[in-house]
């Protein structure tokens, strides 16, 4: 076995690393997040904050502690005599991370002081982990490999970035904007380590940087917190000047050149698509209404008959089926609800038969591709995976809610509209394109990505209508509700939350009276984005007015009578007089 099979072999041995410990970051909390009950990337408390970030964080500086033990690596991990005596790269860092956590202390006021510390310990494995894996062993290996610092600083940042990436499976697009900003950060903590010749240097400024980015997100409104803005361009601009300086080590050669151009080239390749299709905005302009209305009450019941058939050709749950609350004749309001986004008409159900009590009719039509078990077997097993919904499209959407106030026409004189998360979406869907509706209440409309500047959003919706499907399952209590997440129905939904903002740039609500109820507790709507959407509405002829729930910790869910944390005896009389009665109801 020659020396170069040796090197080969080590370097091998080292991307495994590399590889295994993002499965485990990025794997594991699916796996601790059975029982808990959290939704996906939300973390309320200093427990789930430990058990879903802080335990895969543990376990992975084991994998890489274990790797370096059997190598008999710690002392050239751990620090070396061959470096670079440049004491101004470690003042710059000094002065980058002491601007990042003065800034975090306003980013992250009104998180208790248990989340802060579960956050400062989690910093400061995942720093202990990754910094031992890439500054760490990834300097030795390289170098025992014979390659030069500038090679071994290309490959360790790549395959940090990657890593960096894999935190996004466990923390939600919430910490999209500080996983890019520390994938870039490769070069710049190698050039500290290159710089002192001690991993400890890095260690700290990476726990530290670490800790006041992501402080921030447990916040009671980060997008809101200029100074976490100012902590997050101060570390980028930290990480271009370490990339900058990477130039200034000792060039490789001529073969190393020529392979390093060819992994310029392939990321480019992959790298430029990607950009073009976050960049380039999906067009909405055709997803505007397109009615076909009932005008009787015979006429809404075949059409409410052709809809629901569809429940007996798809194996559709049984509580998840379609329902129509009837009178048996044409009332003098009917109400539309639209469930959320994984759920079903049985989110409805309760609440729906509370407002059939007061006299009026009440459809509640299962969206596209919800309410699925695996097979026409299982129908009594409850719902399948959240993959069923992968596929969701806007146009399905804007065909749905169509097709829902087309049949509520017929059923009664006066039609009024409500949904909750992407119902709320719906309904103000309708509130902007359905003239033939009289009321819409919107509870906690998910128009974007809560906790992230708004262009987050918009690269998402541009992404994840062209690509596809992720799927990130979850564990949950709810049998008629997919558990996890799904990036196309999540850009589908937000899609159609754009075409309205779009249209309300330039059209009035074509609805005269529209509610919009927030919750402030809800930590998976945007209120702050949600409320600009209501002044623009303002500045039309139409009565817009927002409602708040009572800022006692309600969950986003507070329709469910199933969800373990609702309080419906307290939402429902507050939401039915709004339905019923409109603004004069508040």
């Amino acid at each position: 076995m020659t020396g170069q099979d040796i090197d080969t072999t080590e370097e091998t041995r080292w991307g495994l690393l590399v590889a295994l410990y993002a499965g485990v970051i990025a794997g594991l909390p699916f796996l601790t997040r059975r029982g808990v009950d959290v939704a996906f990337a939300r973390f309320p408390d200093a427990e789930s904050v430990l058990l879903l970030l802080g335990l895969p964080a543990l376990v992975g500086l084991g994998l890489v502690a274990a790797a370096v033990t059997v190598r008999q690596a710690w002392p050239a991990v751990l620090r070396d005599g061959d470096h670079v005596d440049r004491p101004v790269v470690a003042r710059v860092a000094a002065i980058v991370t002491v601007i990042v956590l003065v800034c975090a202390v306003p980013a992250a006021s009104g998180v208790g002081i248990s989340v802060l510390v579960s956050v400062g310990f989690v910093s400061l494995v995942v720093a202990l982990a990754e910094e031992t894996l890439f500054r760490g062993l990834g300097l030795t290996v390289g170098r025992a490999s014979g390659h030069t610092d500038r090679r071994i600083v290309v490959s360790t940042s790549i395959g940090f970035a990657l890593v960096q990436v894999a935190h996004l499976m466990t923390e939600g697009a919430t910490t999209f904007p500080i996983v890019i900003v520390l994938a870039l950060t490769g070069p710049a903590l190698m050039m500290l380590r290159l710089s002192t010749g001690s991993l400890l240097v890095p260690v700290v400024v990476h726990a530290l940087v670490l800790f006041g980015l992501s402080a921030g997100r447990f916040g009671s409104d980060p997008t809101m917190s200029i100074a976490f803005f100012v902590a997050l361009g101060v570390v980028a601009v930290a990480a271009v000047a370490g990339m900058l300086a990477v130039r200034r080590l000792p060039a490789s050669d001529t073969a190393d050149r020529r392979r390093g151009r060819w992994i310029v080239t392939a990321a480019a390749v992959v790298v430029a698509p990607l950009v073009g299709l976050t960049l380039v905005l999906v067009p909405s302009s055709d997803l505007g209404a397109l009615p076909d209305p009932t005008r009787s009450y015979e006429e809404a019941l075949e059409r409410y008959a052709e809809v629901s058939a569809i429940d007996d050709r798809e194996p559709v749950y049984e509580p998840c089926r379609s329902q129509l609350l009837d009178h048996g004749r044409r009332t003098e309001q009917v109400v539309v609800l639209f469930h959320g986004l994984t759920n079903c008409p049985q989110q409805y159900l309760d609440f729906g038969r509370e407002i059939f009590d007061t006299g009026a009719n009440v459809l509640i039509l299962r969206a596209p591709r919800h309410g699925l078990a695996s097979s026409f077997d299982t129908l009594d097993e409850g719902v399948t995976s959240v993959d069923a919904v992968g596929r969701l499209t806007a146009k399905e959407l804007r065909d749905y809610a169509d097709e829902s106030i087309d049949i509520a026409t017929g059923l009664g004189d006066s039609v009024v509209v409500s949904g909750l998360s992407m119902g709320g979406v719906l309904a103000t869907w309708v509130a902007q394109f359905r003239a033939d509706v009289d009321r819409v209440v919107a509870v906690a409309p998910a128009v974007s990505i809560p906790g992230v500047p708004h262009f987050v959003t918009t690269a998402f919706i541009n992404l994840f209508n062209r690509t596809s499907n992720l799927s990130l399952p979850s564990s949950g209590k709810l049998d008629h509700a997919y558990h996890g997440e799904s990036t196309g129905a999540l850009a589908a939904l937000f899609l159609l939350a754009q075409t309205v903002e779009n249209e309300i740039a330039v059209e009035r609500a074509a609805v005269d009276e529209v509610i919009v109820v927030l919750n402030p507790t809800d930590d998976q709507v945007d209120n702050v984005h949600v409320r600009e959407l209501v002044d623009d509405w303002e500045d039309g002829d139409g009565v817009v007015e927002i409602q708040m729930l009572p800022d006692i910790g309600l969950p986003h869910d507070v329709i469910d009578e199933d969800q373990p944390t609702g309080d419906v005896d307290l939402v429902y009389p507050i939401l039915i007089p709004l339905i019923i009665d409109g603004v004069a109801a508040s």
